[in-house]
C-alpha cells in the first residue's frame, strides 16, 4: 500500500479558530427585529430553524437565505430588508474573537504543516490574525472579500 505524506491543513475559521457566539447572536437579533418590523410575529426560534435549513441546503449566506425565505417573492422588499440588515450589521458588528489557546495550537501545527484558512469573515479576519501575530503562520491571506463570495 502506498503511503501519502500530508503537507497541508485547511482550517475553517468558524468554530475552529473563532468563537462565533457573539457574531451569531447579533445576526439573529438584527434579523428578528427587521422581520418583526416588516412582517410581524418572528422569533429567534424561527431564525435558528431557518439557519439549520440553510446549512442543510449549503446556502452561501445564512442572512440572505433567512430574509429571502420570509420575504419571497417580493424582490423589492427583499432588497430593502437586505440593505437594512447590512447597514445595521455594519454598525453593530461584533469584534471577532479567537478561541483561547488557539495561538499555541497554530504554532504547533505550523511546525509540521502548511496552514490555509477557509472562512467567511473577510478582511477583518486578516486584521485579527495580524493583530495577534498569527498571519505569517498561514500560506495565504486571501478571504471571501478577494472573491466577492462567501464560504
Amino acid at each position: 500500500m502506498r503511503e501519502y505524506m500530508r503537507t497541508t491543513v485547511l482550517l475553517d475559521t468558524d468554530g475552529v479558530l473563532l468563537d462565533e457566539t457573539g457574531y451569531e447572536n447579533i445576526v439573529c437579533e438584527i434579523i428578528v427585529k427587521i422581520l418583526n418590523e416588516t412582517l410581524g410575529n418572528d422569533t429567534p426560534t424561527h431564525y435558528w430553524n431557518d439557519v439549520k435549513e440553510s446549512i442543510g441546503k449549503f446556502c452561501p449566506s445564512t442572512p440572505r437565505f433567512v430574509l429571502w425565505k420570509r420575504i419571497n417573492p417580493d424582490i423589492d422588499k427583499y432588497k430593502n430588508v437586505l440593505n437594512l440588515f447590512n447597514l445595521t450589521f455594519s454598525k453593530q458588528k461584533p469584534t471577532l474573537k479567537l478561541y483561547d489557546g488557539i495561538a499555541d495550537e497554530l504554532h504547533k501545527l505550523r511546525k509540521h504543516f502548511k496552514l490555509l484558512i477557509a472562512g467567511q469573515y473577510g478582511k477583518s479576519l486578516g486584521e485579527l490574525l495580524s493583530n495577534n501575530n498569527l498571519i505569517n503562520l498561514f500560506e495565504n491571506s486571501l478571504t471571501q472579500d478577494d472573491f466577492n463570495i462567501t464560504k
